[in-house]
């Protein structure tokens, strides 16, 4: 791949709260074969630092690139505030880190979901 395929993601707080780390989700889309699951992908703020996001690819291509995929991620915004953010594919790996990953472990009769010292 080439230039890395960019999305700008627009985020408004509309309710006069500030937010910190409430989570944002958005459904995007790609044409055939411009991203597959494996590409690098990152979230950058608008001065250019990185940001942990969650992907979940929601809908594949036959041949297997992603047709849609929701990124979930935690704002920081003030009341009223709007951010930009670029979510990028085939570029630079991401190098953040969730601070508290969530793990999910399926049973036949149970699901275990871990978040640091949490299990349920």
């Amino acid at each position: 791949m080439g230039q890395p395929l960019t999305y700008t993601l627009t985020v408004r707080e509309e309710d006069g709260f500030q937010r910190r780390s409430f989570p944002c989700t958005t459904t995007l889309y790609a044409d055939k074969s411009l991203w597959f699951s494996n590409d690098h992908s990152r979230l950058l703020e608008s001065d250019g630092s990185e940001r942990p996001c969650q992907i979940d690819v929601r809908q594949n291509y036959k041949d297997g690139s992603v047709r849609m995929a929701e990124v979930t991620f935690a704002p920081f915004i003030e009341p009223y505030a709007t951010r930009h953010y670029t979510f990028e594919i085939g570029g630079q790996p991401a190098q953040t880190q969730v601070r508290n990953p969530i793990s999910v472990e399926e049973k036949p009769d149970m699901v275990i979901v871990r978040q640091s010292v949490m299990a349920y």
